[in-house]
């Protein structure tokens, strides 16, 4: 299926305000996430959820020891209430890595966009690593700047500047409005 498809990364209860990894401005970006699903725009969208990788060495393993005990609350994995009815309705990708990338199927669904729209969280982590994946991969993408969250709003304004400044062939940097207004369905 060809047009444009809605990436939504990683909006898990993990990422709630006042969760252990809580995203600055959660809340809204649900909202919006939830506005731009209701709109019908996309030709398809997606879920990504970040899963707990089972590497035993390396920095992975490294990484369970430090977070473990997050990952042992099963209801953080878990996307949020206001956004989980879409989740059971669109494909779900779980990946044990930052990217979707990661996940079994994902790029072969990417594979077939004209565009990817990008959005979720955290802007900094996950969010980024898929879209500079999917600039290696030469997908067109759109970064939807108010629909992505972050730990901070330094890190959510370090996350633009490099995708705005260094990879500005690739990426295409709106707010939903601005998307929406640019790619009415007629």
């Amino acid at each position: 299926m060809r047009g444009d498809k809605l990436v939504i990364i990683d909006m898990q209860k993990v990422y709630e305000d006042g969760a252990p990894w809580g995203c600055e401005g959660f809340g809204d970006v649900c909202e919006r996430i939830a506005y731009l699903i209701e709109t019908g725009t996309f030709d398809d969208i997606c879920f990504t959820r970040f899963v707990l990788p089972d590497a035993e060495q390396g920095s992975w393993r490294r990484y369970r020891e430090k977070y473990m005990d997050i990952h042992t609350e099963p209801s953080y994995g878990e996307i949020t209430e206001r956004l989980s009815p879409f989740a059971r309705k669109y494909r779900a990708f779980d990946k044990a890595g930052y990217s979707a990338y990661r996940a079994d199927g994902f790029a072969e669904w990417a594979r077939h966009a004209d565009r990817l729209v990008v959005c979720g969280v955290i802007a900094e982590c996950c969010v980024l690593a898929t879209v500079l994946e999917a600039a290696d991969r030469g997908a067109d993408i759109v970064y939807l700047t108010d629909a992505c969250a972050s730990t901070s709003k330094g890190k959510l304004r370090m996350a633009e500047v490099i995708l705005r400044e260094d990879f500005a062939p690739h990426v295409t940097l709106m707010t939903t409005d601005d998307y929406l207004q640019r790619n009415k369905k007629d």
